[in-house]
């Protein structure tokens, strides 16, 4: 931190706090407007009424209260009920259908009445009518006066209802606007207050304070318990205080239980700050302690004392439970074969301990020794073993890693050969063609042009028919497909280039009609692929052998040989690689693509691929799924 940010104004102590001030006064204010303005818009929204009686929402209750009681006479008898003696709200109910009174209206002084018409069908239901003609000649209709007693002098939901409506809509009439302003202002504060905290005007770093010294778990503990103890305090209740009084009693316990959380809050944030905050905690130091203390006994010393301890305790249960029964000898003698058990696996431990150690120093050529190994037993020996394998797999991986690394850079050299030669001659035709020439120098420049431009969009199409190949990025349609149906199809679009090769192709199917859950497109394009490489890379005079059969119950195989022009002085799994040809000169206008492509349209359709060079004879083998897999 520079001289500038030390020196500021905002890390001095008067103003951290004033922003403590600010936080605790616009908390009060945003507590006691924003409950004006909830109690507001959620229960009297556009209200405009002098009193809650003459309430919209008073309305309200007083028509759910009476459906209520009339659906309780409905279901329970109209003896089985009465209103309630201390409620501010009285009925008067006649049953109009009957003609006869169910409940007397008491003499009261009553300041606002309302009279409903509500309905019970044969059903147990009830609703409001507008008049007695609106309900059905099965129905039951009740007359019901629902009114209010003046001043409302019992203590029930009515009388808590006008508090709320008068301290929302005469206490404090605060936009939404104000709130919002409060809301972000305060908000703001608070970001000050943790982004200063632990910065102190003149020194460098975060300073920590008395109270970030303790325990981060036990401060946590004792901030949150005294905070608990004044939530408890806002839920008991204030039934003899008005609803302005309690407001202003629950604000000052709310700013109690906020400064507690507050500095709680800012403690957490210079802990984080200074970094490390995990370390000042019991949990912490209690579990470090227990693991250094672990750290001192190497492991066989370690079990051998813990089971000898639990040995104890056992034996010493089965005297209490009678040592001679059969069942405290058979404890005992059990505890006895696991703690044998217990200090073996310790052993164990220890040589695999070592064992990791000479791995992780770079010694590949680990092994037990013999000694050790006439101890290791059952499934202790076969992981012994398998440890062993760890630095053959190791060597195998590097060998991989090396492989993938020279793949990727002979890639990178062949897809620049394969892009630079059809660029360079366009670029050379390009240019013949600016300078002067003749007719028919012309045309030739242009064939060739045409011809190069053709090569580098085959290579393009090729290259992004790969990406979406490798990616799975096409679309795939799954069905029943003839296989010699597909066949013949890519043998007719190939047969012209196949016999400008001085190919043959003998074709076999067997086991007609032979079917395969495949995509008849993706394996065209498999087969197109194919031939194209037979085409470019076979030896002339030679046969081309197509055979498909079935393979087995559930699977289709389609096998193309064909003899190489060239010499296959390389593996199947290179040979399959991208821009990889068979011919290391790179004489042909292939793109090294084809096999690459076929191999990623077959897993597509949920199959398998693979190639096999033995001499200078090339097989591809393709295996598809009869039918749909689970």
């Amino acid at each position: 931190m520079n001289m500038k940010n030390r020196d500021s104004i905002f890390y001095s102590g008067w103003m951290k706090a004033l922003g403590v001030v600010a936080l605790c006064i616009l908390g009060a204010l945003l507590v006691w407007c924003g409950s004006s303005l909830v109690f507001r818009e959620y229960y009297f929204s556009k209200e405009t009424a002098s009193a809650f009686e003459e309430t919209e929402y008073c309305d309200n209750m007083m028509q759910a209260d009476a459906e209520n009681f009339i659906w309780s006479i409905t279901n329970y008898g109209e003896d089985s009920v009465s209103q309630t003696e201390y409620g501010n709200l009285k009925y008067g109910i006649r049953n109009v259908t009957d003609d006869k009174q169910v409940v007397e209206l008491p003499e009261k002084q009553y300041a606002h009445e309302e009279q409903f018409f509500i309905v019970a069908d044969e059903y147990g239901n009830v609703y409001i009518v507008s008049s007695v003609s609106d309900a059905d000649k099965t129905d039951t209709v009740y007359q019901v006066d629902a009114r209010l007693l003046e001043g409302l002098p019992y203590d029930d939901v009515y009388r808590s209802m006008r508090e709320v409506y008068d301290f929302s809509m005469h206490a404090v009439p605060v936009p939404l606007g104000v709130c919002i302003g409060l809301s972000l202002l305060f908000i703001l504060v608070l970001i000050y207050e943790f982004t200063a905290t632990g910065h102190v005007r003149g020194k460098e770093g975060i300073t920590l304070y008395m109270e970030d010294k303790i325990p981060f778990d036990l401060l946590s503990l004792i901030y949150w318990g005294v905070g608990l103890v004044f939530v408890m305090l806002t839920t008991t209740g204030f039934p003899s205080l008005s609803l302005e009084i309690e407001m202003v009693w629950m604000i000052f316990i709310l700013l109690g239980v906020s400064l507690l959380i507050y500095a709680w809050l800012m403690t957490t944030a210079r802990r984080v700050k200074a970094g490390g905050w995990y370390r000042n905690t019991l949990v912490y130091k209690v579990c470090y302690a227990i693991i250094g203390i672990f750290h001192m006994i190497p492991a066989v010393p370690l079990v051998t004392i813990g089971t000898a301890i639990w040995l104890l305790v056992q034996w010493y249960v089965c005297g209490i439970a009678n040592y001679y029964t059969g069942f405290a000898t058979i404890v005992a003698l059990f505890s006895a074969i696991l703690a044998v058990l217990a200090i073996y696996c310790a052993w164990f431990f220890e040589k695999m301990q070592k064992a990791s150690k000479s791995l992780a120093s770079g010694d590949l050529s680990f092994t037990f020794s013999e000694k050790d190994k006439k101890w290791l037993i059952g499934p202790f020996r076969k992981y012994a073993e398998n440890y062993e394998k760890i630095s053959e797999g190791m060597l195998r991986a590097i060998d991989e890693r090396m492989k993938s690394e020279r793949l990727k850079a002979e890639l990178i050299t062949n897809v620049s050969h394969d892009i630079k030669t059809p660029l360079t001659s366009i670029i050379n035709y390009v240019d013949l063609l600016q300078k002067e020439h003749t007719e028919e120098e012309g045309k030739e420049y242009v064939a060739v042009l045409d011809r190069q431009s053709q090569r580098l969009k085959k290579l393009t199409e090729d290259v992004v028919e790969a990406s979406k190949a490798s990616t799975g990025n096409i679309t795939v349609n799954l069905m029943k497909t003839d296989v010699k149906e597909i066949i013949d199809q890519a043998l007719a679009e190939y047969e012209d280039k196949i016999a400008l090769a001085g190919l043959t192709v003998v074709p076999t199917v067997k086991d007609i009609p032979l079917y395969a859950y495949s995509d008849g497109r993706l394996l065209w394009r498999v087969l197109r692929n194919l031939l194209s490489n037979c085409a470019k890379y076979g030896l002339r005079g030679t046969r081309v052998y197509i055979d498909a059969y079935a393979k087995d119950e559930d699977h289709v195989e389609i096998i193309i040989k064909n003899t190489s022009r060239d010499e296959l002085n390389i593996s199947s799994d290179e040979l399959m690689e991208r821009f990889v040809r068979g011919d290391s000169s790179r004489h042909t206008e292939g793109s090294g693509l084809g096999l690459n492509i076929a191999k990623s349209l077959t897993e597509l359709m949920s199959g398998e691929f693979d190639i096999q060079i033995d001499g200078d004879l090339f097989k591809a083998m393709i295996i598809l799924p009869k039918n749909r897999q689970a």
